[in-house]
């Protein structure tokens, strides 16, 4: 008889699962995507700032319309006449204020009692509204002054009736529309302007003796 070797059975073993590697990144890599994000921050910084100062200066365009409609309207609304200062402010940069009087006249209101001789800083009582002008960024600095009028405060005085009035300083209240250097011409010019106008596109609103004011450009 033959006897045949016996062989035991060998078992095949089961392939083990690959374990998936947790991504990650490099220090030399990281160092590369933190200085690529710093030269793109570096190069964009510039034109970032114009935006932001030109959106403020289209937000300051649209603010000036903004209360000046406001007078117009709640004059006749309210049957008062209603007044808009301008003043340079303590910056030189601009301030708006926004007062309702107590009968329909311009030169019949004590406007000195309206105003109380005070600074229009919130609205309440007779000062419904006010802007002050303090825009400023790290570079720049945003200003309203007037184009075509030469004093202060220069007051804008509507009243119920449509009619619009105005005056420097002290004096009556008129609705003179002459040209020259103290006269509207048909309605004050007011700049928006960057740094004194050295710098980005100077915005103009106009305040039409008898219309809506609106951004000429």
């Amino acid at each position: 008889m033959r006897f045949r070797p016996q062989h035991r059975s060998r078992r095949r073993a089961r392939p083990r699962p690959a374990v998936p590697r947790e991504a990650g990144v490099t220090l030399l890599e990281l160092m590369t995507v933190v200085t690529l994000i710093a030269v793109v921050a570096a190069a964009a910084a510039p034109s970032i700032g114009d935006a932001l100062a030109e959106r403020k200066m289209t937000q300051t365009s649209l603010d000036v319309v903004r209360i000046a409609r406001r007078g117009r309207s709640e004059a006749a609304g309210y049957g008062r006449a209603h007044m808009l200062r301008y003043l340079s402010g303590d910056t030189g940069t601009g301030v708006f204020e926004l007062y309702r009087g107590i009968n329909n006249h311009c030169n019949t209101n004590d406007w000195n009692a309206v105003t109380g001789g005070g600074v229009c800083n919130r609205e309440g009582g007779f000062c419904r509204d006010f802007i002050v002008v303090s825009q400023e960024t790290d570079t720049d600095t945003i200003a309203v002054v007037p184009d075509n009028i030469v004093g202060e405060p220069l007051d804008i005085c509507f009243e119920p009736s449509g009619r619009v009035l105005w005056r420097t300083g002290t004096n009556r209240f008129s609705d003179r529309n002459q040209g020259g250097a103290a006269n509207p011409l048909g309605g004050f010019v007011f700049r928006v302007e960057r740094d004194g106008g050295a710098t980005g596109v100077i915005r103009r609103v106009v305040i039409p003796l008898g219309g809506d004011a609106r951004v000429l450009q």
